[in-house]
């Protein structure tokens, strides 16, 4: 028996009900909380970051009803009008967040003083030593919108990291090795020759995390180069250590280096992971200002939950073009 035309219309009518409510379902809002799945998160590796369409910094938006997630992928960077800032710039004055998390610090509590001090003096010398994080903060006191930084406490790395058999002293090792690019970007002014002054604040942080990690004696620069060479097979040297060093990627011949960045990175990563899910469940528009590696590794874990996002960049340039 064939299709008349009535029963034809109503199965078009039908097909175009369904694909409607297809599309009105995936915009709708969510009736319970916002829940990421951190067991989504990827590891970070060189050809991960390769996938992404632009380079960062850029900015990716994921909507899902009356949420917003904004994150901004950045660069590190010191000093004022990069890329970065443009960035984030941009982020503030289209997207209007309600609330800021920020890479840099421990978290401690929304708008710290301290914290909102430190930005302010930032602004006094045109960000001049500064990281982007003073700048994102700087926004958000413009924007008046509340802030926090995304990272958990380093003695609460350590209390996780312990259970993995890692020890203190290589714990000290590697947090005053991640500083070491810091150092670079900012270049503080000084009277010191640099390696003088390299030289100061290597016993000066291997002073601090040898107390943060409950270390006794405090770990020496004489006892930090044994363990260097014994770990890198090499001689320690300030020049070679830079952000590609302590890179968490874990994909072509990980070093020590890469190894303990990656085991600090899964803490990391799931303690922010945690603080975008509790913010997005209080506000409607979260800014994450974060670097790109960690993008990268959510990248998965938020389309799941969020759908795709849209991607933009303030320099427009493709990888293919660069």
């Amino acid at each position: 028996m064939g299709f008349n035309i009535y029963t034809l219309c109503v199965l078009m009518l039908l097909n175009l009900s369904l694909s409607g409510c297809a599309v009105l379902d995936k915009f709708k809002t969510p009736d319970g909380d916002i829940e990421f799945n951190p067991k989504q998160l990827r590891d970070y590796t060189t050809e991960l970051e390769a996938e992404e369409k632009y380079k960062a910094p850029f900015i990716a938006s994921y909507t899902y009803g009356e949420k917003n997630l904004v994150f901004v992928a950045t660069l590190h960077t010191s000093g004022a009008g990069n890329t970065t800032h443009k960035s984030i710039e941009k982020a503030f004055n289209e997207f209007k967040p309600d609330f800021l998390i920020v890479e840099g610090s421990a978290f401690t509590i929304i708008s710290d003083p301290d914290d909102i001090a430190y930005s302010k003096a930032c602004v006094k010398r045109k960000f001049k030593y500064c990281g982007e994080d003073a700048y994102a903060i700087s926004q958000a006191l413009k924007a008046k919108i509340p802030f926090s930084y995304g990272e958990p406490g380093d003695a609460s790395v350590f209390e996780v990291l312990k259970k993995n058999a890692i020890a203190a002293e290589e714990m000290i090792v590697f947090y005053t090795l991640k500083n070491i690019p810091q150092w670079r970007r900012t270049a503080l002014d000084t009277r010191e020759d640099l390696k003088t002054l390299w030289n100061r604040k290597l016993n000066e942080t291997l002073t601090k995390y040898s107390k943060k990690f409950g270390a006794s004696p405090v770990m020496n620069a004489e006892n930090f180069k044994k363990i260097y060479k014994a770990k890198m097979g090499a001689d320690f040297n300030f020049i070679n250590i830079t952000d590609a060093t302590i890179s968490p990627q874990i994909d072509k011949n990980p070093t020590w280096i890469n190894k303990m960045a990656h085991a600090v990175d899964v803490v990391r990563e799931n303690f922010l992971v945690n603080q975008m899910e509790k913010r997005l469940n209080k506000y409607k528009k979260v800014l994450v200002v974060y670097g790109v590696s960690h993008l990268v590794k959510q990248r998965e874990m938020l389309s799941n939950t969020l759908g795709d996002s849209t991607d933009m960049s303030v320099h427009q340039k493709l990888r293919l073009f660069n």
